[in-house]
């Protein structure tokens, strides 16, 4: 049964009623958490010189926009080739293919911020070559069988995409 955001006429009887303020129902774990850096469709062509000191970095901000839902997000990327820092209470541990998985769960209306850097200090184009070069982010959904609520209070995310094109030095 849907969640009552609205009244829908006269009931016999009803003395009052207050409907559900400034949530909404959810139906997909899509629907649950927000992003703002978006992958591009074309591969990014990194051109490297070796001995840089910089390091090139982005910051991913990951939302909860649920009511009343706990969410997942496994983070897996390949730690030849990037360096992820987070200030949250996240588990870091090895996996499989020299990769790294962070873990965390968050709260409704918590955010998960995670720098994403070139890990410029190892990367040899010619000994890393056709290893692992994703960052993949799963999210899901880990609250019992109760009705997801969406705040409408909390807006998504602008999306920004990261240059096709980046040059270290």
């Amino acid at each position: 049964m849907p969640l009552k955001n609205f009244t829908t006429g006269q009931v016999p009887y009803l003395e009052n009623y207050t409907p559900f303020p400034e949530i909404a129902e959810i139906t997909t774990v899509g629907d649950m958490f927000t992003y703002d850096l978006a992958p591009n469709t074309n591969p990014t062509i990194i051109e490297y010189a070796l001995g840089t000191d910089n390091s090139y970095v982005a910051t991913l901000n990951i939302r909860n926009i649920t009511a009343n839902v706990d969410l997942e997000a496994v983070i897996t990327y390949s730690k030849d080739w990037f360096i992820l820092k987070t200030s949250t209470d996240a588990v870091f541990e090895d996996a499989a293919n020299n990769t790294t998985k962070i873990t965390k769960t968050f709260k409704p209306s918590e955010i998960l911020n995670i720098d994403i850097m070139v890990n410029n200090f190892v990367l040899d184009l010619a000994q890393l070559d056709n290893q692992l070069t994703s960052i993949n982010v799963a999210v899901t959904n880990i609250t019992n069988t109760d009705i997801a609520r969406r705040n409408v209070t909390i807006q998504p995310y602008n999306r920004r995409v990261l240059p096709n094109s980046l040059r270290i030095e």
